[in-house]
């Protein structure tokens, strides 16, 4: 599609129109807003449509000056920090049926001392092709599971090195199993965040979530009391709950956990509900997210302590910024594999994408070639101008979707899974979505809302 200039502050009616929507809210009103501007207009049905024509009739606003084209030049030109997840092992105690990790997970390899030197090095040279500096990155730690007794020295010396070498941020995911007890060492190695996950009560959990060697052992007890530790240090904890069809019928149980362990006021902590699409083997069947959605709008309406929780369906953290009054976001990717984002494993690979670790079509160099000093190679190098390039200006059937620019094009990774090509759109049902849940989600009670913005690391299905 050729770019279109416009007048500075003018923006054409049907452009700007057509990313308009409005949800219906309680006492006969509704909220109208659009999708490009963050413009929001809360008031009667009756003036609805008067509400959108004036919505979308403004004029001025910088986003709305121009057409997806233009935006992203604009965000071509913005500076984006690198982040890196590292996977010093696959080896994992879990063996959870929906990991997409699949096999690798029994692999027991792990970084040694000169791959975290080669490590280190491969950071410095890709941070310094972007023009960023370590101390701008962040550095996510995650296996398999990294926090264990066998393999948590080398995350202390993997972390360290780092630091010398000018990293600041560092975040870990685990499965909590041996949280509790290497919480103080975390601690004090500088890890800030800790993501786990927790997949309903226990004995919910304990069948999604099993231990690989100990048969009928539960982790539960153990993850919860690890996050108490992590709070009382300071940390601050992403609980994630992968949720299907199987157990949202139990979270108001486990809600209720939260609560009695006093978390679901703690401004440390926040628990978000992710929705499962899709597990390694392809042989566990998920209904839509918007099934889930209608189900869990159910489910509130008799335990509404869920609404404390994060939902984090497609398209709704739009929903919750018009909610607390703050900025919404331009989607113009849908996450830092398209942007900055690498992995490395210990498989000596480097990736755009983490949800490719492993994986040979999705590698694009290795860790100790890059350390050498040594180019990515032309294909490797084309892999990667590829996934940097992948956004809602270049997904073809993005640039006539009024969800683009909350959306991003979806992932990549679930895109060229489903078609065979990453360059098609991983749709969300979102019109769906924010007619089941918009009402529920805007006009939550503040004494049940919980603003605290979701922070890194809000990875997929992992930990």
């Amino acid at each position: 599609m050729q770019a279109t200039s416009f007048p500075e502050g003018y923006a054409p009616a049907r452009f700007v129109r057509d990313y308009t929507h409005h949800i219906g809210l309680s006492e006969g009103e509704s909220l109208v807003f659009n999708l490009l501007t963050g413009l929001a207009w809360q008031g009667p049905s009756a003036r609805r449509a008067g509400a959108a024509a004036l919505v979308e009739s403004h004029r001025g606003d910088e986003l709305a000056m121009g057409i997806l084209e233009q935006m992203e030049a604009e965000f071509s030109r913005m500076s984006h920090p690198v982040s890196f997840q590292l996977i010093p092992t696959y080896g994992c105690n879990f063996k959870c049926a929906y990991c997409y990790e699949g096999s690798l997970t029994s692999e027991q390899r792990q970084w040694d001392d000169a791959d975290i030197d080669h490590v280190v090095a491969a950071c410095r040279r890709l941070v310094a092709e972007t023009g960023s500096t370590l101390a701008e990155s962040t550095f996510t730690v995650l296996g398999g599971e990294v926090i264990r007794s066998s393999t948590f020295a080398g995350v202390e010396t993997l972390v360290r090195r780092l630091q010398a070498a000018g990293g600041e941020r560092f975040e870990a995911v685990t499965n909590g199993y041996e949280l509790a007890e290497h919480a103080d060492r975390i601690h004090a190695l500088g890890i800030t965040h800790v993501q786990v996950t927790v997949d309903g009560p226990q004995r919910m959990h304990d069948k999604r979530r099993p231990l690989r060697v100990l048969r009928g052992a539960s982790s539960f007890e153990r993850i919860l009391e690890g996050v108490d530790r992590c709070l009382a240090l300071g940390l601050r904890v992403n609980l994630r709950i992968n949720i299907d069809q199987r157990n949202i019928p139990s979270l108001g149980e486990l809600v209720a956990v939260f609560d009695d362990h006093g978390w679901l006021d703690h401004d440390r902590f926040l628990a978000y509900l992710a929705p499962l699409e899709r597990d390694f083997s392809g042989k566990m069947r998920f209904v839509g997210e918007d099934e889930m959605a209608r189900m869990l709008a159910e489910l509130a309406v008799q335990e509404p302590r869920l609404l404390r929780l994060r939902w984090a369906f497609h398209g709704l953290e739009y929903l919750y910024a018009l909610r607390s009054g703050a900025q919404t976001q331009i989607a113009m990717r849908y996450c830092g594999a398209t942007r900055n984002d690498y992995t490395m494993d210990a498989r000596d690979g480097v990736y755009p994408c983490w949800f490719g670790a492993g994986q040979d079509e999705f590698k694009i160099g290795e860790i100790s070639r890059l350390a050498a000093g040594e180019p990515l190679a032309p294909e490797g190098r084309r892999r990667l101008e590829q996934w940097r390039a992948r956004g809602v200006a270049s997904v073809e059937p993005c640039g006539t979707c009024k969800w683009a620019l909350v959306c991003g094009g979806g992932c990549a990774f679930k895109a060229k899974a489903k078609t065979g090509s990453m360059m098609s759109p991983n749709c969300a049902p979102f019109s769906s979505i924010y007619e089941t849940l918009g009402r529920l989600i805007y006009e939550t009670p503040l004494e049940l809302r919980h603003e605290q913005p979701r922070s890194r690391p809000a990875l997929g299905e992992v930990g």
